[in-house]
């Protein structure tokens, strides 16, 4: 039977985008899919017999999560900077020293032993604001992660929605291709019959060949959306690649070589279901893009990173005032004496015990070089913080442009147009089979519903696009949970 996408097919592109977000494990099912029905083309049949594992879209994205190599390789970075942390709060080492005095003048003077302890007291405040430095940048380092898992995600995502978008083009193209081959079939057969000449075949088969050469090219574009699906996974064997779980039910029909009846191209009757999207109730009604706007100024890791690494600059500040001020060197020692003979200045055995203060003299504070570098440093990471308010206002208020304008082009493929364009379609056939149509006209509608159907296809895939850019824009992702009805954590 021939399967022709309705609405559920055009709510595809929202389930996409409605589990777009996933902080856990890799969720989802996996079950490998089944091959297609091959057509006779090679390369589609190389194309298609590729085995792959199915995943929903919150499996995938986890699974990118737990193991995309750049992710794990920027995950360092957080154990990196904790461990600096542990390094600013290090108090200096104190210095063992020992030393022995002996008399090489042949004055039989004593001989001296010494060992000495030595302390650095560092004041100023600059244990505690390197301490500070450190957490900071610590705090800037998580956020930046959490900043790259954003962007992975919507990458994740994206990719996602482009394999369905390429996987529903190519179901749609395969369909008119085989039904472009029933019409040769049916063409041969009126041929005998005598109803029709042949050139009315032979310009069927040129259109059916015709259009194999796009089915090709789509088969290439889905085997092309699975390699990017499982290019962002750990590396594997490409002989087995990731793909979207199978796509929502579609609408069944009779199959087009079969007698159409005038019953079949009438419009669907009262109460029955319409083939119709308003999309999801929590989208229904209009956002508040203030409220948007808010949220990802104040909760956008890149956001949170540079007012992080603003509150690292301040510290820094703070070490450059304490570098000002001079350490300390406290030393405690001792010193052992033996017997000293010489004839004039004998000495008998003795021990002293020696107490030590030593501190730089601070020269070198007549240059406020580094102060100045930390102060500017410290007004160039405000800034930084401020561009990055402003640039997370204006990603918000781009991607609700975006989100505005691709629902509005979802819509225009509401009410029934692509069961319309069908029943055009078939009643075009209808009528060819009976001698009231020409080959043109059945030609020029089967072009038509296939175009009216990718188009369709192109604004579901524009309208997760856009749904997926309003997430990452924000960072919350809370209104498209409630779309799915509270779904995802």
């Amino acid at each position: 039977m021939s399967r022709v996408p309705g609405g559920e097919a055009i709510a595809l592109a929202v389930a996409i985008a409605m589990a777009v977000v996933v902080s856990g494990g890799a969720g989802g099912a996996q079950q490998p899919a089944a091959a297609a029905a091959a057509p006779a083309t090679g390369a589609l049949v190389a194309a298609e017999r590729s085995p792959v594992v199915r995943l929903s879209l919150a499996g995938y994205v986890g699974l990118v999560g737990h193991q995309n190599l750049d992710y794990a390789a920027q995950a360092y970075s957080v154990p990196v900077a904790d461990a600096q942390v542990s390094v600013a709060h290090l108090y200096p080492n104190p210095s063992l020293a020992w030393g022995a005095g002996l008399d090489v003048s042949g004055q039989h003077q004593a001989t001296s032993y010494d060992v000495a302890l030595t302390q650095t007291i560092l004041i100023g405040g600059k244990r505690g604001a390197r301490t500070d430095v450190a957490r900071g940048q610590l705090a800037a380092a998580r956020a930046q992660l959490d900043d790259f898992l954003r962007t992975l995600r919507a990458t994740a995502a994206t990719t996602y929605a482009d394999a369905v978008h390429a996987e529903q083009v190519y179901a749609r193209k395969r369909q008119t291709a085989d039904e472009l081959d029933r019409l040769v079939t049916l063409n041969e057969r009126r041929v005998k019959a005598g109803d029709i000449g042949e050139i009315d075949l032979v310009q069927s088969r040129v259109d059916a060949a015709q259009f194999r050469g796009a089915l090709v090219a789509a088969a290439n574009d889905v085997h092309a959306a699975h390699l990017a699906m499982t290019g962002l996974l750990t590396p594997r064997k490409t002989d087995t690649l990731v793909a979207p779980e199978a796509p929502a039910e579609l609408v069944s029909l009779p199959a087009t070589d079969a007698p159409i009846t005038p019953d079949q191209l009438a419009p669907p009757a009262a109460g029955a279901a319409p083939d119709t999207w308003s999309g999801p109730a929590a989208l229904r009604g209009p956002l508040d893009l203030d409220s948007l706007t808010r949220a990802a100024v104040a909760s956008r890791p890149d956001v949170i990173a540079a007012h992080r690494l603003s509150d690292a600059a301040v510290a820094s500040v703070r070490v450059a005032h304490g570098d000002r001020w001079s350490d300390i060197d406290l030393t405690l020692g001792t010193s052992y004496f033996t017997r000293g003979t010489n004839a004039i200045d004998p000495t008998p055995t003795f021990s002293s015990l020696n107490l030590g203060l030593s501190f730089p003299i601070p020269l070198s504070n007549f240059s406020h070089g580094e102060l100045s570098s930390a102060q500017y440093t410290a007004k160039q990471a405000a800034t930084a913080v401020q561009s990055a308010e402003w640039k997370a206002s204006i990603d918000v208020h781009t991607a609700w442009a975006a989100y505005q304008s691709a629902l509005a082009q979802v819509a225009q493929y509401t009410g029934g147009i692509l069961m319309d364009a069908e029943r055009v379609r078939r009643a075009k056939l209808y009528s060819y089979q009976h001698g009231s149509a020409s080959l043109l006209d059945v030609l020029t509608a089967e072009q038509t519903a296939n175009d009216v159907f990718i188009a369709s296809y192109d604004a579901q895939q524009q309208y997760a696009h856009a749904l997926i850019g309003l997430g990452q824009a924000t960072s919350d992702w809370s209104f498209v949970y409630a779309s799915a009805g509270g779904a995802g954590n």
